[in-house]
């Protein structure tokens, strides 16, 4: 996996945009699982497929006026962030010290391997089958 990680930003509104097993959403940075972080090439579709959408929301006549708004101001920009940048979760956190202690490295090195761990698992998430059991839990875990 390439070291360099880059979100999808909408400047309009502030939020950041990310895909799950083709399903787009925007969102704002307010919480561990969200605005998720990936590698060039997959955020670069992502502002493809994004951006198709758009225009293609945009042709139909019969959209809302505030959701063609919208649209309209949407602007989608790629940036690179850095590992600091990608949040843990608490039990992540958590993880990472008991890893520290049984691997015998640093807190450092033990958080820099969560954050690695957590692109990892955003990256399978892009490319989530969505046949599996399992596929619910992602859209609905926050709804629990």
């Amino acid at each position: 996996m390439s070291k360099k990680i880059y979100r999808i930003l909408d400047r309009s509104n502030g939020t950041y945009i990310s895909m799950v097993a083709g399903m787009m959403r925007s969102e704002k940075y307010t919480k561990a699982d969200s605005a998720y972080v990936y590698n060039k090439q997959q955020a670069t579709e992502i502002m493809k497929i994004a951006n198709r959408a758009q225009q293609a929301m945009l042709k139909d006549k019969n959209l809302p006026k505030e959701l063609r708004d919208a649209l309209s101001a949407q602007d989608l920009v790629l940036i690179e962030i850095e590992l600091k940048d990608v949040r843990l979760s608490l039990a992540e956190v958590v993880q990472a010290l008991e890893a520290a202690k049984a691997k015998r490295i640093s807190q450092k090195q033990a958080f820099k391997n969560a954050q690695w761990e957590r692109i990892r698992r955003y990256s399978n998430y892009y490319t989530y089958d969505n046949t599996t059991p399992s596929h619910k839990y992602i859209y609905m875990h926050d709804f629990f």
